[in-house]
């Protein structure tokens, strides 16, 4: 077993994974071919969490929404939060400003 399989394998035996998804979207083709050479040290179970999609919004946008209620996300993931972008509208003015 190579010195980084055997790292994972430690994380994975003492520390419980919290996360139930994680979700890339808009991921460069740079990142997805970083993460093919890595994934093969990740366990099955960690690998399984993993989705990595490109740019195409009518691909992902269904499968996402499918996990997350659209109440939370912001409309330009496919959700109706209106919220988040007017904070980040807002947030953007005012580092503008600074």
């Amino acid at each position: 077993m190579s010195r980084m399989q055997e790292t994972s394998a430690q994380f994975t035996d003492n520390y419980p994974e919290f996360i139930h998804k994680a979700f890339f979207v808009n991921a460069p083709r740079l990142f997805a071919t970083m993460f093919s050479l890595f994934k093969h040290i990740l366990p099955k179970k960690t690998l399984e969490k993993f989705e990595i999609h490109g740019y195409d919004k009518e691909k992902w946008i269904p499968y996402l929404l499918e996990l997350v209620d659209p109440e939370v996300l912001p409309p330009m993931y496919g959700g109706t939060n209106i919220e988040f972008e007017q904070v980040m509208i807002a947030s953007l003015f005012q580092e503008a400003n600074e």
